[in-house]
């Protein structure tokens, strides 16, 4: 990946895997039941978020109250930076998982595999398109 030395993106890609083994063990044992309390504490902080918003515009938000929405909005923003680190690694995980497949079914189509030709020949397109799409974001 451009941008990225090798060792910035290991110390990122293990930290990041570490917090997404954790995830995964915790979503592993999560019940349908525990998926809806979950869900259900989730609208009602967002509800309870709301009153403390219109308390605080109105100036009869209390300290108690402010404190609690500041430490709210703090642990949401960590929620939502860590959920970006993940969303980075799968992608560049995904991405090199993709280029790999490619790569072997060139070489394998060039070695007169005929089903490997038929996938190469689909992925082809693909592949240039996100070439350019990543060239076009390194510019900007």
């Amino acid at each position: 990946m451009e941008g990225f030395d090798d060792k910035e993106q290991e110390k990122l890609s293990k930290s990041i895997s570490e917090k997404l083994t954790i995830v995964r063990e915790h979503m592993a044992k999560l019940t349908p039941e525990k998926r809806a309390l979950i869900t259900d504490a989730i609208t009602q902080l967002e509800e309870q978020m709301s009153v403390l918003k219109e308390k605080q515009k109105l100036g009869t938000i209390t300290e108690q109250e402010q404190k609690l929405m500041d430490g709210t909005v703090k642990k949401l923003i960590e929620v939502v930076s860590t959920m970006k680190d993940m969303q980075l690694l799968l992608h560049n995980s995904m991405e090199k998982k993709a280029v790999a497949y490619y790569h072997e079914m060139k070489k394998k189509a060039e070695e007169g595999d005929e089903a490997a030709k038929k996938i190469y020949e689909e992925l082809k397109p693909l592949y240039h398109a996100s070439l350019k799409e990543n060239n076009k974001g390194s510019e900007n």
